[in-house]
């Protein structure tokens, strides 16, 4: 056995060992505290007995799904409208650091035409984000989506009264200010004139089930939307910093504007979103203005 030899023994100095510990704490925090903890949840059905949506208006959990409008077929049901949102809000973005959050959700829905002898469909569904508490709004017409005031002006509707908000809408109906000529995708801000469309099968009120992926790239500011159904599969995207339009805490769900002969149905809902709140940057600026302060040359 070779001889012990003190001199090939190195003992760290207390200022490297307080680095060695300073960086132990420093990854700890990084992998454990440098992203919110992630708000997630995969509703493959809807139970009335689960507290974790809130319904307001004619919105209201049955047969499984969440139903937008009271199921009243053949009858008038015009000045209906209905919200459902997840009881958590959102943290859409950072306030120390300024970044925003990834998010993605899936979900199947089905629009159906509750009165078959009438030509007229209702203004479809949309997937919002407004701001933390946010509810029905009053006097919302059909066009508003069910978010916000909407006034007629130069052929265009505005929210200028009413509260921001981001949605993408599923519009089965054409209004006079709407781009298109028949049922489409839209992206909304702060205005349910689209920013962004494209258009949607005319048969989308015809009562099948069909699915939307909605996810937003923080990196990239990139707000895409994807369409599955009647045979047909669409997609559509637009760049936006959420951070200008949406405050830090935002509420989330579905809302249908005031219908007249369709009901909806959301019939499975998955959402998943994370937000780094520290970036990697920050760390090794923290790291390397200790290591200045310690005078440890490594």
């Amino acid at each position: 056995m070779a001889a012990y030899n003190s001199r090939n023994t190195h003992l760290c100095s207390p200022e490297q060992l307080l680095f060695f510990i300073f960086m132990f704490y420093m990854f700890f925090f990084l992998s454990v505290f440098s992203f919110v903890s992630p708000l997630s949840f995969n509703f493959d059905s809807f139970n009335p007995n689960n507290h974790e949506i809130n319904y307001e208006g004619d919105a209201y959990p049955a047969a499984g799904a969440i139903q937008l409008t009271l199921n009243e077929r053949d009858k008038n049901m015009s000045g209906k409208t209905g919200r459902a949102t997840y009881t958590k809000s959102l943290q859409l973005w950072d306030n120390a650091s300024g970044n925003l959050a990834d998010f993605t959700t899936h979900f199947s829905f089905v629009i159906s035409t509750t009165n078959i002898s009438s030509p007229i469909t209702g203004d479809g569904l949309a997937f919002f984000l407004a701001p933390s508490g946010s509810h029905i709004p009053p006097n919302t017409e059909g066009g508003g989506l069910g978010l916000g005031h909407s006034l007629a002006s130069n052929n265009q509707r505005t929210n200028s009264t009413g509260p921001p908000f981001v949605a993408v809408e599923f519009d089965t109906f054409v209004n006079q200010w709407d781009s298109d000529t028949g049922a489409h995708i839209g992206i909304d801000i702060n205005s349910v004139t689209s920013v962004a469309t494209r258009p949607l099968p005319a048969s989308i009120h015809d009562g099948k089930k069909v699915d939307s992926w909605i996810s937003y790239d923080a990196k990239l500011n990139n707000l895409s939307v994807l369409f599955k159904g009647y045979n047909a599969e669409l997609g559509i995207y637009y760049i936006v910093n959420l951070r200008k339009y949406l405050p830090e805490w935002v509420t989330f769900g579905f809302s249908l504007p005031r219908a007249s002969t369709e009901i909806h149905y959301i019939c499975s809902w998955y959402f998943n979103s994370s937000l780094q709140t520290i970036g990697y940057d920050e760390i090794i600026i923290l790291i390397q203005l200790h290591h200045d302060k310690a005078h440890i040359i490594v």
